[in-house]
Protein backbone atom coordinates (compact mmCIF):
# COMPACT_ATOMS: atom_id res chain seq x y z
CA UNK A 1 0.00 0.00 0.00
CA UNK A 2 2.84 2.40 0.67
CA UNK A 3 5.29 3.50 -2.02
CA UNK A 4 8.75 4.69 -1.17
CA UNK A 5 10.13 7.75 -2.93
CA UNK A 6 13.45 8.56 -1.31
CA UNK A 7 12.65 9.35 2.33
CA UNK A 8 8.99 10.17 1.74
CA UNK A 9 6.36 7.42 1.98
CA UNK A 10 3.11 7.95 0.17
CA UNK A 11 0.15 5.95 1.36
CA UNK A 12 -2.52 5.18 -1.22
CA UNK A 13 -5.86 6.90 -0.54
CA UNK A 14 -8.44 4.77 1.23
CA UNK A 15 -11.40 4.72 -1.11
CA UNK A 16 -12.94 1.49 0.15
CA UNK A 17 -15.81 1.50 2.66
CA UNK A 18 -14.49 1.36 6.20
CA UNK A 19 -16.39 -0.12 9.14
CA UNK A 20 -15.54 1.05 12.67
CA UNK A 21 -13.56 -2.07 13.59
CA UNK A 22 -11.40 -1.54 10.52
CA UNK A 23 -11.18 2.21 11.13
CA UNK A 24 -8.36 1.91 13.64
CA UNK A 25 -6.42 -0.36 11.29
CA UNK A 26 -6.99 1.82 8.21
CA UNK A 27 -5.72 4.96 9.94
CA UNK A 28 -2.91 3.37 11.97
CA UNK A 29 0.52 4.48 10.89
CA UNK A 30 3.54 2.30 11.57
CA UNK A 31 5.94 4.33 13.70
CA UNK A 32 8.26 1.67 15.10
CA UNK A 33 11.13 1.21 12.68
CA UNK A 34 10.17 4.34 10.76
CA UNK A 35 13.27 6.34 9.91
CA UNK A 36 13.73 9.82 11.34
CA UNK A 37 12.74 12.48 8.83
CA UNK A 38 9.71 13.52 6.82
CA UNK A 39 6.94 11.15 5.71
CA UNK A 40 3.72 11.94 3.83
CA UNK A 41 0.37 10.15 3.85
CA UNK A 42 -2.99 10.85 2.26
CA UNK A 43 -6.46 9.61 3.15
CA UNK A 44 -9.99 10.04 1.90
CA UNK A 45 -12.76 10.20 4.50
CA UNK A 46 -16.45 10.10 3.71
CA UNK A 47 -19.78 9.19 5.30
CA UNK A 48 -18.53 5.74 6.37
CA UNK A 49 -15.78 7.38 8.43
CA UNK A 50 -18.22 9.65 10.29
CA UNK A 51 -20.66 6.78 10.98
CA UNK A 52 -17.99 5.32 13.23
CA UNK A 53 -18.32 8.24 15.64
CA UNK A 54 -21.47 8.51 17.72
CA UNK A 55 -22.92 12.03 17.72
CA UNK A 56 -20.96 13.24 14.71
CA UNK A 57 -22.16 16.58 13.29
CA UNK A 58 -21.29 15.34 9.83
CA UNK A 59 -23.23 12.48 8.28
CA UNK A 60 -22.48 13.08 4.59
CA UNK A 61 -19.34 14.53 3.08
CA UNK A 62 -16.04 13.92 1.36
CA UNK A 63 -12.62 15.12 2.55
CA UNK A 64 -9.13 14.68 1.15
CA UNK A 65 -6.67 14.51 4.04
CA UNK A 66 -2.95 15.19 3.73
CA UNK A 67 -0.71 14.23 6.61
CA UNK A 68 2.94 15.22 6.85
CA UNK A 69 4.77 13.39 9.61
CA UNK A 70 8.14 14.53 10.90
CA UNK A 71 9.72 11.83 13.03
CA UNK A 72 12.39 12.85 15.50
CA UNK A 73 14.07 10.63 18.13
CA UNK A 74 11.70 11.68 20.93
CA UNK A 75 8.89 13.49 19.08
CA UNK A 76 6.39 12.98 16.27
CA UNK A 77 5.00 16.10 14.58
CA UNK A 78 1.77 15.54 12.62
CA UNK A 79 0.79 18.35 10.22
CA UNK A 80 -2.73 17.62 9.01
CA UNK A 81 -4.66 19.44 6.32
CA UNK A 82 -8.03 18.70 4.77
CA UNK A 83 -10.05 19.96 1.88
CA UNK A 84 -13.55 18.86 1.05
CA UNK A 85 -17.21 19.40 1.69
CA UNK A 86 -20.01 18.32 3.97
CA UNK A 87 -23.66 17.96 2.96
CA UNK A 88 -26.08 19.65 5.34
CA UNK A 89 -29.51 21.34 5.21
CA UNK A 90 -29.31 25.07 4.45
CA UNK A 91 -30.09 27.23 7.49
CA UNK A 92 -32.37 29.45 5.37
CA UNK A 93 -34.41 27.17 3.12
CA UNK A 94 -33.55 23.64 4.36
CA UNK A 95 -32.40 22.46 0.93
CA UNK A 96 -29.47 20.03 1.08
CA UNK A 97 -26.28 21.95 0.23
CA UNK A 98 -22.57 21.13 0.05
CA UNK A 99 -20.55 23.38 2.35
CA UNK A 100 -16.87 23.62 1.39
CA UNK A 101 -14.28 23.30 4.14
CA UNK A 102 -10.53 23.63 4.49
CA UNK A 103 -8.56 23.11 7.67
CA UNK A 104 -5.06 22.67 9.03
CA UNK A 105 -3.88 21.40 12.38
CA UNK A 106 -0.63 20.37 14.01
CA UNK A 107 -0.46 17.63 16.62
CA UNK A 108 2.54 16.71 18.75
CA UNK A 109 3.17 13.20 20.05
CA UNK A 110 5.97 12.47 22.53
CA UNK A 111 7.24 9.25 24.01
CA UNK A 112 6.62 8.65 27.71
CA UNK A 113 6.41 5.83 30.25
CA UNK A 114 2.62 6.01 30.36
CA UNK A 115 0.06 7.16 27.77
CA UNK A 116 -1.70 10.45 28.50
CA UNK A 117 -2.82 13.72 26.91
CA UNK A 118 -1.57 16.94 28.44
CA UNK A 119 -1.61 20.51 27.07
CA UNK A 120 -2.38 19.42 23.48
CA UNK A 121 0.49 16.94 23.53
CA UNK A 122 -0.21 13.22 23.32
CA UNK A 123 2.19 10.94 25.15
CA UNK A 124 2.60 7.35 24.00
CA UNK A 125 4.69 4.45 25.37
CA UNK A 126 8.15 3.89 23.87
CA UNK A 127 7.17 0.39 22.74
CA UNK A 128 4.19 1.66 20.68
CA UNK A 129 4.54 0.29 17.14
CA UNK A 130 1.55 2.00 15.48
CA UNK A 131 -0.27 5.27 15.98
CA UNK A 132 -3.92 5.78 15.04
CA UNK A 133 -4.61 9.20 13.44
CA UNK A 134 -8.38 8.75 12.93
CA UNK A 135 -9.27 10.74 16.06
CA UNK A 136 -6.93 13.57 15.00
CA UNK A 137 -8.63 13.72 11.60
CA UNK A 138 -12.11 13.64 13.14
CA UNK A 139 -11.21 16.39 15.62
CA UNK A 140 -9.63 18.63 12.96
CA UNK A 141 -12.68 18.43 10.71
CA UNK A 142 -15.21 18.98 13.51
CA UNK A 143 -13.33 21.91 15.02
CA UNK A 144 -13.56 23.67 11.66
CA UNK A 145 -17.26 23.13 10.96
CA UNK A 146 -18.76 26.51 10.01
CA UNK A 147 -21.15 28.19 12.44
CA UNK A 148 -23.87 28.64 9.82
CA UNK A 149 -24.75 26.51 6.83
CA UNK A 150 -25.73 28.89 4.07
CA UNK A 151 -24.69 29.74 0.55
CA UNK A 152 -24.83 33.07 -1.24
CA UNK A 153 -28.17 32.31 -2.86
CA UNK A 154 -28.44 35.68 -4.56
CA UNK A 155 -25.05 35.36 -6.26
CA UNK A 156 -25.89 31.83 -7.42
CA UNK A 157 -29.23 32.94 -8.86
CA UNK A 158 -31.24 30.90 -6.31
CA UNK A 159 -30.58 27.80 -8.43
CA UNK A 160 -30.27 25.41 -5.47
CA UNK A 161 -32.75 27.12 -3.14
CA UNK A 162 -36.23 26.15 -2.05
CA UNK A 163 -37.99 29.27 -3.37
CA UNK A 164 -41.26 28.44 -1.62
CA UNK A 165 -39.55 28.53 1.78
CA UNK A 166 -37.65 31.73 0.96
CA UNK A 167 -40.87 33.45 -0.19
CA UNK A 168 -42.55 32.42 3.06
CA UNK A 169 -39.68 33.81 5.15
CA UNK A 170 -39.72 37.11 3.25
CA UNK A 171 -43.52 37.48 3.59
CA UNK A 172 -43.36 36.73 7.33
CA UNK A 173 -40.63 39.31 7.83
CA UNK A 174 -42.59 41.98 5.95
CA UNK A 175 -45.88 41.29 7.76
CA UNK A 176 -44.38 41.18 11.27
CA UNK A 177 -44.97 44.43 13.17
CA UNK A 178 -41.85 46.22 14.26
CA UNK A 179 -41.28 45.81 17.95
CA UNK A 180 -40.89 48.91 20.02
CA UNK A 181 -38.27 48.99 22.73
CA UNK A 182 -38.97 47.42 26.08
CA UNK A 183 -40.86 49.91 28.32
CA UNK A 184 -38.64 49.11 31.28
CA UNK A 185 -35.60 50.41 29.42
CA UNK A 186 -37.48 53.49 28.24
CA UNK A 187 -38.38 54.31 31.84
CA UNK A 188 -34.72 54.09 32.82
CA UNK A 189 -33.93 56.89 30.39
CA UNK A 190 -36.13 59.24 32.48
CA UNK A 191 -34.15 58.73 35.69
CA UNK A 192 -32.42 61.91 36.78
CA UNK A 193 -29.26 61.82 38.81
CA UNK A 194 -28.16 64.86 40.84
Amino acid sequence: MAKSIGKVYLCAPFDIPIVMKDLKRAFSLPIKGLHDGHHAYSFIVDAEFFKGYEGSLITQGHFDISLALEKKPSLLVFDLSCEGYMEVPCDRCLTEIAVDMQAEQQNLVKYSDEPKVEDDITFIPHECSEFDVSDMIYEMIHLNVPISFTKDCEAEGYQNCDLKTLDYLISEKESAPEEEGNDIWNDLKNIKFN
